[in-house]
């Protein structure tokens, strides 16, 4: 064998050496890219069932409000009529004792009758005004406020996570397009193996 043939066959056994550690390296990438690829996936599941989450229990937060303000409404229009037909009959009373205004021997009953009327209808309004008070109310539209900031804070929240989604989404796709890259350089070391066999083929034939 000469020495020319050699060294090209050392020079290809050179070369063969260094696509066989690209190889390897191009193997290294597409594994690690892959296992980011999974990792992400994995992140973004998790991420979306928090937001689901997330977005189920503002749900349920505004259902409770609008109950709460429904039954506000209801309590507060049924405290309403009651104090309308206690006027009522306070009305139709004072209608029956002025029919017996004439007879004075009625007087200190009437007299009695009225000042029990005007304690009752004090007594309704007190009730009405203890059963539907400014603290209750107060502490309705503070509750309607606290679930308000927490709404829109969870709103901000899932407006931030969604904004990171599409940034982590747009890393993903920028490494599913260094694959098929790297797959095709995996591919070219691959075939480069056969520089090995000419060469041995080419020692056999000398």
């Amino acid at each position: 064998m000469c020495r020319e043939t050699r060294g090209k066959i050392e020079e290809l056994r050179s070369q063969l050496a260094e696509l066989e550690s690209e190889f390897e390296t191009r193997s290294r990438q597409i594994a690690d890219l892959r296992d980011e690829h999974s990792r992400i996936e994995a992140r973004f599941r998790s991420e979306e069932e928090e937001l689901l989450a997330s977005q189920a229990l503002l749900h349920e937060q505004e259902k409770a409000l609008e109950e709460e303000e429904e039954r506000l409404r209801r309590r507060r229009g049924a405290l309403t009529d009651l104090e309308r037909a206690a006027e009522e009959e306070q009305e139709k009373f004072q209608a029956s004792a002025s029919a017996l205004s004439d007879t004075l021997a009625c007087f200190p009953r009437r007299l009695h009758f009225l000042k029990s009327l005007s304690k009752f209808r004090k007594f309704v309004s007190g009730q009405l005004r203890a059963t539907l008070s400014s603290a209750e109310l107060a502490d309705g539209q503070d509750r309607m406020r606290r679930l308000g900031e927490e709404r829109r804070e969870l709103q901000a929240l899932l407006q931030k996570e969604e904004e990171r989604r599409s940034k982590l989404r747009g890393e993903q796709q920028q490494q599913l397009l260094l694959l098929p890259i790297l797959e095709q350089e995996k591919a070219l070391a691959v075939t480069s193996r056969h520089f090995k066999e000419a060469a041995s083929f080419s020692a056999e034939i000398k």
